[in-house]
């Protein structure tokens, strides 16, 4: 099974470039340090890009793990995290590496110890979150985009059935611009929180360098005071857009305060004005809440002087994005499966085989719109066409041993061909007698089978010769009859030193005057 701490997306991250250890902990779902350790090993070893992508999870996590270190005793001095955290607010540009500089020239000034850079920076943090201070953040062009369900759902009435379709609408907002994407969806569930997340990056015609997503399920697995798991799937977009997946804390909307603040207006400004419209397909709802959007991105703001969130994002942030890749991202469910006796995996009804050395192992199986891949230890072992018949069973041929498959294979033909090749004339004829006995062919492949084991283990030649002296005995020669023969026959190489050894002579008055034999003559062997 796949760990919950992804040391490929560390990795894949850390290569990308511009992303903190805080950031990168954060999308891979683990402590900053663990990402410093990672990174740490990672110059040690000299690993590079292309390597590191060509690896499986289990390979590179065999050669970056390491055990945890001890933590800093009571020796060490304990930073003013008040006071440093004051210094922060105070000088703008004033960084964490500049006070724990600072911090630990104070330390050996008083012939005391000071805690490392990554400790120190970890218990600062801590001390944040304990303190829950509320940190402004400068927002940079094209560097994230937040996204979320809106509280307000809408609904359209089927006017052939009159059935009501519930509605929940989609926001991406990117914070510097504030420019807002909105988008009707039918449900909450992976497909279409995914499909809104590609529509939005075709929307702002780019990708930013972070998504920052709401702790809701869909997109987060698992988030805890230690460890945020990233869903496999949402994961899987990331890689695809070169984007990371950073959740906002649990249960703490300041983190995430442009898309709060947007939701409240397209609830506001889009569910609301809308309230007492009634729409009869889903079409029409998309079109009047697009409506609706272009009308908010296009109002100026009212505590900005800089114009409206169109302005400001084709202005300033668009350019700022990265390019979309030529395919859009497919989004696939994840399976837990043990490998049957009979190498094969289920997915919904229909079996797929994998190669037969995985039977009884326990895999992963991503089940795509088009495929179903089955990965081992992070690496895939088998892909196939995904079957929406019932009961299918989705086989390849190299998956099976060649034990199987030339059982699968027999055929009377076959065996026929096979002792025509391997024995002779003979032995063909024979194979028919054997194929030819029962009610059914079938019940002829077994002594097929081992009349062809005979010509492997005693030659095709001396079976040969037995499968001609036993149809010279019986019209239906049996394999029994072909072992009897074969058991009794002298070896060849004694039949013909024994035909060397001796000769027929004939006594001297067998010929007469003229050459012919005498009806009394006697002969000798000598």
């Amino acid at each position: 099974m796949e760990p919950k701490v992804s040391y490929k997306e560390i990795v894949r991250l850390t290569f990308s470039g511009g992303y903190s250890q805080r950031e990168i902990a954060a999308a891979a779902g683990c402590s900053s340090g663990t990402v410093c350790n990672v990174q740490r090993k990672l110059r040690l070893v000299g690993l590079d890009g292309p390597t590191v992508e060509g690896m499986s999870e289990k390979e590179l996590r065999g050669l970056l793990s390491e055990q945890r270190g001890r933590k800093p005793d009571a020796n060490y001095v304990q930073p003013d995290h008040a006071a440093i955290q004051e210094q922060l607010d105070k000088h703008k540009g004033l960084t964490l590496a500049i006070a724990w500089e600072e911090y630990a020239a104070n330390c050996v000034a008083a012939n005391k110890t000071p805690y490392m850079y990554s400790f120190f920076v970890q218990k600062h943090r801590e001390w944040q979150n304990a303190s829950d201070l509320s940190l402004r953040i400068p927002h940079v062009p094209g560097d994230r985009m937040e996204v979320d369900w809106a509280g307000t759902a809408m609904e359209w009435v089927d006017m052939y059935t009159g059935e009501v379709h519930e509605v929940y609408l989609f926001v991406a907002t990117l914070p510097y611009s504030q420019y807002t994407f909105v988008k009707p969806a039918e449900s909450v569930a992976m497909d279409d929180w995914i499909g809104c997340n590609v529509a939005a990056l075709h929307f702002f015609g780019g990708s930013p360098r972070i998504v920052v997503p709401d702790n809701l399920r869909t997109g987060v697995a698992a988030h805890t005071s230690d460890e945020v798991v990233i869903n496999r799937t949402y994961r899987e977009f990331g890689e695809h857009y070169g984007l990371a997946v950073v959740p906002t804390g649990i249960r703490k909307p300041k983190h995430k305060p442009s898309v709060e603040g947007n939701v409240g207006k397209i609830g506001e400004r889009i569910a609301l004005m809308l309230r007492n419209q009634r729409f009869f397909s889903m079409a029409e709802l998309e079109d009047a809440v697009a409506s609706k959007l272009t009308d908010l991105n296009s109002r100026p703001f009212k505590k900005r002087a800089d114009g409206s969130r169109k302005e400001v994002f084709l202005a300033k942030e668009k350019q700022m994005l990265s390019p979309l890749p030529a395919t859009d991202f497919e989004p696939g469910r994840w399976l837990s499966r043990t490998v049957s006796p009979d190498y094969r995996v289920s997915v919904d009804a229909s079996t797929y085989t994998v190669p037969y050395t995985f039977a009884g192992q326990l895999v992963d199986v991503r089940v795509g719109r088009l495929t179903v891949e089955v990965f081992c230890d992070g690496e895939r072992i088998a892909t196939h066409p995904r079957s929406h018949k019932r009961n299918d069973d989705v086989k390849q041929e190299s998956h099976q041993p060649k034990w199987h498959t030339e059982l699968l294979q027999q055929s009377g033909e076959r065996f026929r061909q096979r002792a025509l090749d391997e024995i002779g004339p003979w032995g063909r004829k024979v194979a028919d007698a054997m194929l030819s006995a029962g009610r059914a062919e079938e019940e002829g492949y077994r002594p097929c089978a081992k009349l062809l084991n005979l010509a492997s283990t005693h030659g095709g030649r001396m079976v040969e010769e037995a499968c001609e002296r036993a149809c010279g005995i019986t019209r239906t020669p049996s394999l029994k009859t072909v072992k009897v023969l074969l058991a009794n026959m002298p070896d060849r190489d004694e039949q013909r030193d024994a035909k060397e050894d001796y000769a027929i002579l004939r006594a001297e008055g067998y010929y007469g005057k003229d050459g012919e034999a005498n009806d009394d003559g006697i002969g000798g062997i000598a």
